[in-house]
């Protein structure tokens, strides 16, 4: 997914990991068995790392070129969105 964001020219990750045919939504958080939160610096880079923020949140601004790619990523903590779908890419809609 990083490389796909860069052979766009983008400066977010694409959702790229389908998951029972469908674009998971909460790929935001994590895709390929990665869990966005826990990635941590090598020790030569720990001086770089910042601290989890439980409350931070974003909205990427692009998304895969392609037709009926999914929405630009967004992640928050689940009080903001308890419940996170799928992207429909035939009806081209969460």
């Amino acid at each position: 997914s990083m490389v796909m964001a860069i052979q766009d020219d983008a400066c977010d990750e694409h959702n790229t990991q389908i998951v029972s045919g469908k674009f998971p939504v909460s790929n935001a958080c994590g895709q390929y068995g990665l869990s966005y939160q826990d990635i941590r610096c090598t020790a030569v880079d720990k001086d770089k790392e910042c601290p989890l923020d439980p409350n931070q949140s974003f909205s990427a601004v692009t998304r895969a070129l392609y037709d009926r790619a999914p929405q630009p990523f967004k992640c928050a903590p689940k009080s903001q969105y308890p419940v996170t779908g799928y992207w429909d890419d035939r009806r081209i809609e969460e």
